[in-house]
């Protein structure tokens, strides 16, 4: 497989070619070069990948939705404690912070 420092490959028909990768379920991270016409840049991959790597990519999406759905919670958490504080605050010692 080449690798990501050498030169993009040229089309056939002699134009540089720009290295692009799918992300489909049927070829995912496999990548193509591609000028007017497209040819497949890396070998093609075996069945085991081509399942086993687009769930892998939607567990991650998963985990990464329930981590923002986690941090978007501890916001408002905060947000009601330093309330909270603020008015011990203002009613232990009866002034305006």
């Amino acid at each position: 497989m080449p690798g990501m420092d050498e030169e993009a490959p040229m089309c056939w028909c002699g134009k540089a070619a720009t290295i692009r990768t799918f992300w489909t379920d049927l070829n995912p991270t496999r990548r193509f070069s591609m000028c007017t016409a497209k040819a497949w840049f890396d070998p093609a991959m075996c069945e085991r990948s081509k399942t086993m790597i687009p769930g892998l990519l939607k567990s991650r999406n998963k985990l990464e939705k329930s981590v923002a759905k986690e941090r978007q919670r501890e916001k408002v958490i905060l947000g009601v404690v330093g309330g909270f504080l603020v008015s011990i605050y203002k009613l232990n010692f009866g002034r305006d912070v």
